[in-house]
């Protein structure tokens, strides 16, 4: 079930010490700003930007354009012996959440609500014919589901893809 949801959780393993791992993150982040100029062909300094501490981080790509459903990354670092071990989790923001949960739960509901009047063909609808309006919850629960896995989906691959490379790390079981 997971694998549906916009989000990812999973470990990544390094021959690395955990103190390279933090200062390649940090090397790779910079402060978190609250206004950007997203204007197409600007470099940025540094790909991702947010907080990087002794044995963790939580940061975000840095992009061009606007997509609301960019990851948020936490991760935790832990070494044990001659591997280390990123556990990292991906998440979108919370108001983008919230958001989403009350778009879907909505239109959820009237999608219920609504599938026994069309199951059922009462009298009404049997004179006039099926309505094709009745399915717009469904297109717009669809719609909402699509627009966000498919939006996050997109870069979390990317982020996850940079951080392998820049960890010379492998995916872990988690």
């Amino acid at each position: 079930m997971k694998k549906y949801l916009a989000r990812e959780d999973f470990e990544l393993v390094t021959l690395l010490k955990s103190t390279d791992v933090i200062n390649r993150i940090a090397e790779n982040t910079g402060p978190k700003k609250t206004f950007r100029l997203a204007l197409p062909g600007v470099k940025h300094d540094k790909p991702y930007e947010g907080v990087v501490d002794a044995e963790s981080f939580k940061i975000s790509r840095v992009i061009n354009y606007k997509n609301s459903f960019l990851p948020v990354i936490s991760g935790t670092v832990s070494g044990s012996g001659k591997v280390t071990a990123v556990t990292i989790k991906m998440r979108m923001l919370l108001p983008v959440r919230i958001f989403m949960f009350i778009w879907l739960g909505g239109v959820g509901l009237a999608c219920i609500f609504i599938t026994p009047f069309i199951l059922s063909g009462d009298s009404a609808s049997r004179k006039q014919g099926f309505d094709p309006m009745a399915l717009i919850p469904f297109a717009m629960f669809v719609f909402g589901y699509l627009l966000t896995y498919l939006a996050f989906k997109f870069e979390s691959r990317k982020s996850k893809a940079f951080l392998k490379d820049l960890l010379n790390a492998q995916e872990g079981s988690d």
